[in-house]
């Protein structure tokens, strides 16, 4: 069996998601805090439990995903739920 799921660490002013990105990966954040934004609005900001990207129904695939300090992130790849 595929190993689908990974740690991630960034430091703050890392991207993570860029907007229209199509990234087709599930991220849950453990630890830290994230600033989202979306279409050119007002910048929202995450923090732990939270999951962000395209397979999120929250539709968050329209967002820069940035870390504001250091961040924890576990990356799901949609194989994890597609697997017979």
């Amino acid at each position: 069996m595929a190993v689908h799921v990974e740690e991630i660490r960034a430091v703050a002013g890392s991207v993570l998601i860029q907007e229209s990105q199509n990234d087709p990966d599930l991220y849950l954040l453990t630890h830290g805090r994230l600033k989202l934004d979306i279409n050119g609005g007002e910048p929202r900001f995450v923090t732990p439990p939270e999951v962000i990207g395209e397979m999120n129904p929250l539709l968050w695939e329209n967002a820069t995903v940035t870390a504001t300090g250091y961040c924890r992130l576990l990356r799901i790849s949609p194989q994890l739920f597609f697997e017979g």
